[in-house]
């Protein structure tokens, strides 16, 4: 579901009366204010708005409008105003709920490598993302060129799910040109090892495809009331029992 995003602009006059008589101006400095998960230089990167570019006011109404379409943030004003070293931009934004980003077969690196890459591509991330907005492009690009670093080419894709265990919306990552089988599943606790109860279900996972989200939902249904039904303190070592090779 699409949010509407309200946008609203101030200016003071001496700007005004520039852009009355040129029609452009420098743009001296652009802030983003009021995002406490990005920082302002991330975010302004992530409109094309950067201090020395030519600008009149269109320019900076697309900026507040692409800030509005990043689908970061809930709402999006801004003010100008200008002296001889140019303009200066202020868009004030607060952030709009996100959802946890689930990272569903890139067995070649972890999670935290995918979050750090994302970072160093330039993108305003911190592991979590909406649920629409054109971000998503942009990180999906990220782990592509992330992948690339590392002799691994493939296609990404986000889509909104539901998370299988919990059932909360996440947005989930997916590399879609790659087909990797799960080949093995072993667990490093005598418990899960020697259930044949969970052994009998392992056909749920081996030969399929690999998929994160498929083992965690696997961890949840099969291994995880195996180790609640032996009480709390078994309950730490949920999740960390099931190892797949693909």
């Amino acid at each position: 579901m699409f949010r509407a995003v309200f946008i609203a602009a101030a200016f003071w006059c001496v700007a005004a009366g520039m852009f009355a008589q040129s029609g452009t101006a420098k743009l001296d400095s652009v802030t983003i204010e009021g995002s406490t998960h990005y920082k302002s230089d991330r975010i302004a990167d992530a409109i094309g708005m950067k201090p020395g570019m030519t600008v009149d006011r269109d320019a900076l109404q697309g900026g507040a409008d692409r800030l509005a379409a990043l689908g970061l943030f809930n709402s999006v004003s801004y003010k100008f105003s200008s002296d001889q070293s140019g303009v200066r931009v202020i868009y004030t934004v607060a952030d709009a709920p996100t959802a946890p980003a689930i990272f569903d077969n890139f067995p070649w690196v972890t999670n935290a490598e995918i979050v750090a890459g994302v970072q160093q591509a330039g993108v305003p991330f911190d592991g979590t993302a909406p649920l629409n907005g054109t971000i998503l492009d942009s990180i999906s690009a990220a782990i592509e060129h992330f992948l690339d670093s590392r002799s691994i080419h493939a296609r990404v894709s986000h889509t909104a799910v539901a998370n299988p265990a919990t059932g909360a919306q996440a947005q989930q990552f997916r590399a879609d040109d790659v087909t990797l089988t799960i080949n093995s599943v072993n667990f490093s606790d005598d418990l899960a090892a020697k259930d044949a109860g969970l052994s009998d279900r392992l056909p749920d996972l081996v030969g399929k495809p690999y998929s994160r989200s498929l083992i965690d939902l696997f961890v949840f249904e099969q291994v995880r009331p195996l180790y609640l039904g032996r009480g709390r303190s078994e309950e730490r070592r949920v999740g960390k029992e099931c190892r797949s090779r693909w």
